[in-house]
Parts: C-alpha cells; structure tokens; sequence
C-alpha cells in the first residue's frame, strides 16, 4: 500500500516540524546534476562563469570572487536554479549559502529577497510542490545563510526560484531576478533509508510506503494493524483495523471489545467503545456509567428497604 507524493509530503512536513532530532541525515545533493535558467558571460570575454554546478561543490565561502557560487544572466524577470537527487530522496530540511560581500555590498539582500523553493518528482514548477516562499518585510530581515526544516518531503528534484514580474512585491526588490547561489545542501536519505549522517539502515518493512524519518528511521505512518515509532505494535480489536501511531488508540472497536485500545472483552452492561474517542475536534467520554449504576442500585435497596418496613408496619397494624 502507498500514499500519493502530494498526501506523502503534506504529512512528511507536519510529521518532520513535530519531530526534532538532535542526528542528521547526510547531504544528498553533493556533486549531483544541476541546471539553471540563464548562465552569466563576462563582459568582453565571451566567457561563461558562475555556472549552477558552483551550487552544489562543496564550497561554502560566500563571495562572488571565490568563483564557487551559481549567477544567472542579468536582465531577466525570472531566474531559477535546480538539483537533480538521481532518485526519490526522503527529504529532512535544505539549507542555502547565498553570496553575502560584507560591508563591501549589500545588494545581494535585495537580489536573494523573495525567494521560493521546490520540492518535486519532476521538473515541472507547480504551486502545490512550493515548501517555502519568502515574505520578509524589509530588506534587513534577509539572511545569507537559511535552513528550511519545513522543506522536507518525498522528492527527486529541489528547485528554487525567484521574479521579478511587475509589480515587484516590495518596492525594495533588485530590478532583475538573480540567484547567486554559494552553496545548496539538501539533507536526507533515499527513500526506505535513514542513519545519522549516512543512510546505511534500511526503514521498517511495517512503515507504510517504505518511509521513514532520516534520521531517527521512526515511521511515518505504519501498514495496517501496527502502531509505534518502529510499528512493532499490534493495535487492538479496532473496527477499522487501524489505531493512533503513538498511543495504539482507536476510534471505534469491534463488537464485544471495549477500551482506549479494544484490547479488553466487554463485561455486562458495559459499553464497547473505547474509554475516549475523539470526534468533530471534541473528547467524548464513553466510559461505562459508573456513578450513576451506584446511584441507582442505592436507590432500588433503599425503595427496597423501604417496602418491607411498610410491609412490616401494616401487618403489624393489622394484628
């Protein structure tokens, strides 16, 4: 059984932003095919420098002079730059190095503003793969160095992108659209890997789609009847066969099993849904009535009591 990328990757982002790690998956990016939009030719020389493969060379030092970092043509209202992984990579977080000359220049701040990045299975650019797209307010809020832990996910190709399409969406935005790119590490494993800077384990067989976190190799989801971070756990006489991945709670049990878990028969007079169960965003307690049993066997003994000592009184009248 498998989910489809787009549910696979909605759920690796909120399953990744819950779970912190203090491990990391090793950098999956390194040496691997790029492309980008435009190449940059030195005036005078015909000569083509700051190619998209700068991007990816293992080189942080972040001046253009380094001859390390990725520059597309000027001019244009659009520049993109993408790395190809080579193979479906379940993705941990991305981080940029961008060109940053010190208190020499500063309008790289204006140039890198803006910025959107791709998580995808092709090299089609669509608006549902975006993890990120930056929103920064005024230029000082722009940094040279990012990790983006939310752009995580199933994908082959790590995109990111920028415009300058008119209107420009701040007023401080560079004329024309740049990427100079320093350094692109993308971290994570091939999908069914994970390992603390490497991926030499293999995910559980018991994760669902084969996927696991990167680094901590805990399931996403577990195939059905499983529960836990390793999915080593049997959920209960749940109705719908499946249970919460961390407690092993179901919604609903199977005829005559009873408990948060329906791992317990149900006794007489008791209910066979679970203890609690969640429903429309409410807690509903389904516990057995248990004040109000006492309450009412109190109340036939006392009625009880009653009659005989008015059975006792009239016959004793009637003598």
């Amino acid at each position: 059984m498998s989910l489809p990328p787009g549910i696979l990757r909605t759920l690796l982002c909120i399953f990744f932003c819950v779970l912190r790690v203090v491990e990391l998956s090793e950098i999956v990016s390194f040496k691997r095919p790029t492309s980008q939009s435009s190449n940059y030719t030195l005036p005078n020389e015909n000569r083509i420098v700051h190619t998209s493969e700068n991007g990816v060379d293992g080189n942080r030092r972040q001046t253009l002079l380094s001859n390390s970092c990725t520059h597309q043509a000027d001019g244009q209202e659009e520049a993109w730059w993408r790395v190809d992984l080579q193979r479906q990579v379940t993705v941990e977080k991305v981080q940029i190095y961008y060109r940053d000359e010190g208190s020499v220049w500063a309008g790289w701040r204006n140039r890198f503003a803006g910025y959107e990045i791709y998580l995808s299975n092709t090299t089609v650019r669509n608006r549902e793969d975006r993890c990120f797209q930056d929103k920064s307010e005024n230029v000082n809020q722009i940094q040279s160095i990012v990790t983006h832990e939310e752009c995580n996910g199933t994908a082959q190709y790590v995109t990111i992108y920028n415009t300058r399409n008119q209107p420009k969406r701040q007023n401080w935005y560079s004329s024309f659209a740049f990427l100079e790119l320093c350094e692109v590490e993308v971290y994570g494993c091939e999908s069914g890997k994970y390992g603390n800077r490497n991926c030499d384990h293999n995910c559980s067989p018991n994760c669902l789609g084969g996927v696991c976190h990167p680094s901590s190799g805990n399931c996403l989801f577990c195939v059905n009847g499983l529960y836990g971070a390793s999915c080593t756990e049997v959920c209960g006489h749940c109705e719908s066969k499946d249970c919460d991945l961390d407690t092993g709670n179901c919604d609903t049990c199977l005829a005559h099993w009873a408990g948060q878990r329906c791992d317990r028969k149900v006794g007489f007079g008791e209910k066979q849904t679970p203890v609690v169960r969640q429903s429309g965003g409410n807690i509903i307690d389904e516990r057995p009535d248990t004040v109000g049993i006492v309450v009412g066997v109190v109340v036939v003994v006392v009625v009880v009591v009653v009659l005989i000592l008015i059975t006792t009184i009239v016959c004793k009248v009637k003598r």
